[in-house]
């Protein structure tokens, strides 16, 4: 199995809340809320060199709270909470320029809040709680289409709070809180099948707060979360995917995996690239708006 071979330094790379990232080949995108919550929304575009990311300038490109940010080749998708509470979540496509993204236009696709995206090619697949607090979560799968979108349904698929997506291939991984609080958390496999997911139930891995999951190669995952609600220890795990056969259309399983602590703050997000094997994390330094942090590692 590939194996994570933990973080490097921690970097101080701008100021804000609630960031996501996301890689391709050597190309990260980070997204962020630039005040408490809702506000002004930002991006940045970087190049890993070694075991630093070398950045471009921060440009707004949007208003709204939770965002999530995904890539593949030049193409980025970008999700959003167009408030500060349960309401129209929001899409964008755009396509990297440089240090710049051409965007299209912002289009709203459902309601719920805490969204998470993850793209494959030009396959889609998002997930969102439907509402403030733990219930109902529910995922849409979509096909990128120039500058929009074209979604399937809405689906339920669990219940819990803060859910978070990976893709490769065909295969889904989605992790999430149980709960309105720290405490269990879960994950699911899935196996893409048009604009559904089958998906195999939901097993309890850890414990803690706001987890979020990548791939890091076809048959690896790395998964971040913080111990407790607010500010404190970050932790990760790493995760092997365990295929049933190479004819089965079941989902895969995920191997026991172990907790690592990796630095300090809250808000950890995380992007694997499961070609170039390299890993990027993000979080915030502490609670309210401030420096952001992100650090680099690589799975061997």
């Amino acid at each position: 199995m590939p194996t994570f071979q933990g973080f490097g330094p921690s970097h101080e790379y701008d100021n804000g809340d609630n960031p996501s990232v996301a890689i391709s080949g050597n190309t990260v995108v980070e997204v962020h809320v630039g005040a408490n919550h809702v506000g002004p929304l930002f991006y940045r575009v970087g190049q890993v060199d070694g075991s630093a990311v070398n950045w471009g300038p921060s440009h707004e490109y949007d208003n709204g709270s939770s965002p999530s940010v995904t890539i593949s080749g030049s193409t980025v998708v970008e999700v959003h909470v167009g408030g500060d509470s349960a309401g129209p979540l929001w899409y964008r496509v755009g396509q990297v320029d440089g240090t710049a993204i051409t965007w299209g236009p912002s289009n709203t696709y459902d309601s719920g809040y805490n969204p998470s995206v993850a793209l494959y090619g030009n396959d889609v697949v998002e997930v969102h709680v439907g509402g403030d607090s733990a219930g109902p979560l529910w995922y849409r799968v979509g096909r990128v289409d120039g500058s929009l979108i074209n979604w399937g349904p809405s689906n339920r698929y669990d219940n819990g709070y803060n859910p978070s997506v990976a893709f490769w291939g065909l295969f889904i991984v989605e992790v999430h809180v149980g709960g309105n609080s720290a405490g269990q958390l879960w994950y699911r496999t899935g196996r893409l099948n048009g604009l559904q997911i089958t998906w195999r139930d939901s097993v309890e891995y850890d414990s803690g707060w706001n987890p979020k999951i990548a791939f890091t190669s076809p048959s690896s995952l790395i998964e971040v979360h913080n111990g407790q609600e607010g500010t404190g220890k970050l932790w990760y795990h790493d995760m092997e995917l365990v295929y049933v056969s190479a004819e089965s259309e079941d989902p895969p399983t995920i191997g026991p995996g172990q907790s690592h602590p990796q630095d300090s703050g809250c808000n950890t997000a995380v992007a694997g690239n499961a070609d170039t094997r390299t890993v990027v994390e993000v979080h915030n330094g502490a609670v309210a708006p401030g420096p952001m942090w992100y650090h680099t590692g690589t799975v061997a």
